[in-house]
């Protein structure tokens, strides 16, 4: 069962709005004389991790924006960890929520965590 602090970044626990992951695959692909393909197999289980949150104050904003500023961070699922690079943040502030009178705001916010 997930609980309410299924993720931590840092050791911190989040609840994000909504989280998925992914397995990628690196792969160096090159086309031989004969037109076959011929693929270097880096590695194929690399983590992608997609976490948004909904209607956020501007405090978890600039939390996680300055994660997002960091080389690497720690990302804590299922028991166990991934280093990751935490990127791709996109806030979008809500309608009218500048009138949210203790914040700067209320917003959503998506960022993208690949594991290294």
């Amino acid at each position: 069962m997930l609980g309410s602090d299924y993720i931590q970044i840092n050791s911190i626990s989040y609840t994000p709005s909504n989280f998925s992951y992914a397995l990628h695959a690196d792969e160096d692909v090159f086309k031989s004389a004969a037109g076959t393909d011929l693929v270097n197999v880096v590695r194929l289980d690399k983590h992608v991790f997609t976490l948004s949150w909904e209607g956020i104050d501007s405090d978890l904003l600039d939390q996680i924006e300055a994660l997002c500023k960091e080389p690497t961070v720690t990302l804590t699922y299922r028991l166990h960890d991934y280093t990751c690079r935490a990127r791709g943040i996109s806030p979008q502030l809500l309608n009218k929520s500048y009138k949210y009178r203790r914040s700067d705001g209320l917003w959503n916010i998506q960022i993208t965590l690949t594991e290294l």
